[in-house]
């Protein structure tokens, strides 16, 4: 009963948006790399799409219905193999200033290659240089002080790790959080742990650094993320 239903709001959803967004256009396929394997989104005009793996992940198939909300693609897989092992993502960004799509991990896929080597390699710097800013913020520098050795960048001391992006209110925000080694982990065990109070959430448009409060939706203002 629950897929019946299921598959009536995505067919209702398909019909009502299709129609609201006939001004966008998608390419039939879009193709990214990431934890060694290949992924292909293959998008047809009657709201089907087809879904491939190639790699590390296995070679996977797996089809179902889309739909287009303004610039999002909303995925209805038939299958939830992928979506379970977070490989095929039910959320996608459509980017049309380059040709490509984004998840919300932060993960391109392009109908050009060289367009995606070339974005996923802008981002990649982009992100890092933010890692490196939260190092200049006061709070985070107390903390990579009480850390022997603090300077050296490996695995034993303090780092950022990078948690995707968050929606809230509508605005994109980049989440990063400072993690530390857990001395007494073993293989039942997170080999790190979360730095308690230093989450913090990165508004790229508003060149801005905020921390999220536990309960709802505000956000405090740190900083700013880059100066003029």
């Amino acid at each position: 009963m629950l897929k019946i239903e299921c598959s009536i709001i995505i067919f209702l959803l398909t019909g009502m948006i299709s129609c609201a967004n006939e001004e966008i256009s998608l390419a039939e396929r879009y193709t990214g790399y990431w934890a060694e394997t290949q992924f292909d989104y293959y998008f047809y005009p009657n709201n089907e799409f087809v879904f491939k793996t190639l790699g590390h992940f296995g070679n996977t198939t797996t089809e179902g219905k889309y739909a287009v909300i303004d610039s999002i693609i909303l995925i209805y897989p038939y299958t939830d193999w992928n979506v379970a092992h977070g490989v095929l993502k039910n959320r996608l960004v459509i980017k049309s200033e380059n040709g490509c799509i984004r998840d919300y991990e932060n993960n391109f896929y392009c109908e050009n290659v060289d367009v995606l080597n070339k974005v996923s390699e802008e981002y990649f710097i982009l992100l890092d240089s933010i890692k490196n800013r939260l190092f200049e913020l006061d709070a985070v520098k107390e903390i990579m002080n009480q850390s022997p050795d603090s300077s050296r960048f490996d695995t034993k001391y303090p780092r950022f790790r990078y948690d995707g992006i968050t929606l809230i209110n509508n605005n994109e925000f980049h989440g990063f959080q400072l993690e530390e080694i857990n001395e007494e982990s073993n293989w039942l065990q997170q080999p790190f742990l979360n730095v308690q109070n230093q989450y913090y959430l990165i508004s790229i448009n508003e060149n801005m650094i905020f921390r999220h409060h536990v309960k709802g939706d505000s956000l405090s203002f740190v900083d700013q993320l880059f100066g003029n």
